[in-house]
């Protein structure tokens, strides 16, 4: 007990001093970027004409920011069949969707899915606030069109770090066609 009395301002700096490191560590792990990455199940990697071919990759993203700190999304990156793929914007339109594309269904013209891919790009805002979300499409132009469902990597590219997930990309269903799709060669 002697020690105790002897010793006590040394043991209330080790006290104060493992509180600080204990106060520090929480903050930092408070504000060290959490991001959950989710997805539709209508991913598609599809070919159609517009005015030149175009093949692309499309999926619509979630992504969450579970930490306390705004954090921007500098790239997202797809990578299939070996290949790495980096979003980008896509301006097309088509007669019955002037923000993007229209699949039709093959057994009826009045009958289609439209996808908004021009006003809903993921990549037109970027910055993520704490505690946020954003969602869109993330467009990847692709070299191939894929046959049967595949599974890919998205990454996302953050200054400080990135984050993966696992998506499943899909051909289109045999009974969705695109207004104008490629010629089979």
């Amino acid at each position: 007990m002697k020690y105790f009395f002897d010793n006590w301002i040394a043991i209330m700096a080790l006290v104060l001093s493992i509180t600080s490191i204990s106060l520090s560590l929480h903050i930092y792990w408070k504000t060290v970027v959490k991001l959950k990455i989710a997805f539709a199940d209508d991913n598609y990697c599809f070919g159609f004409n517009w005015y030149s071919e175009y093949k692309i990759a499309m999926s619509y993203l979630l992504i969450e920011n579970n930490s306390n700190t705004d954090v921007s999304i500098s790239g997202i990156e797809l990578t299939m069949n070996s290949k790495t793929y980096r979003a980008g914007r896509i301006d097309v339109q088509d007669y019955r969707n002037k923000n993007g594309i229209t699949l039709l269904t093959n057994d009826s013209s009045d009958q289609y899915i439209l996808f908004n891919i021009r006003t809903e790009n993921i990549l037109d805002n970027t910055r993520i606030a704490s505690n946020g979300k954003i969602e869109g499409y993330a467009i990847f132009h692709v070299d191939s069109i894929i046959e049967k469902q595949t599974s890919c990597e998205i990454r996302l590219i953050t200054p400080g770090r990135s984050f993966s997930n696992i998506i499943i990309l899909n051909p289109l269903p045999n009974n969705l066609v695109p207004i104008n799709p490629l010629n089979k060669h």
